[in-house]
């Protein structure tokens, strides 16, 4: 069964898990995380909200 997340709950999750997600400057979104921490789960999560998850890093970035 998937579990749907919304893009802010998803990236505050993978934040409490140590997974940092960010942008690369020209609208692209890269993460840092301790090894073999992000599931094929997460990334199917991040993939599907990806555009939200940008704009919400991005408005953070700017506050």
């Amino acid at each position: 069964m998937t579990r749907h997340r919304s893009a802010r709950a998803l990236v505050e999750e993978l934040a409490e898990r140590g997974i940092h997600l960010h942008t690369d400057g020209s609208g692209g979104l890269r993460f840092r995380a301790p090894s073999a921490t992000l599931t094929d789960a997460d990334r199917a999560d991040v993939d599907r909200h990806r555009e939200e998850i940008v704009a919400l890093l991005e408005i953070q970035s700017e506050s």
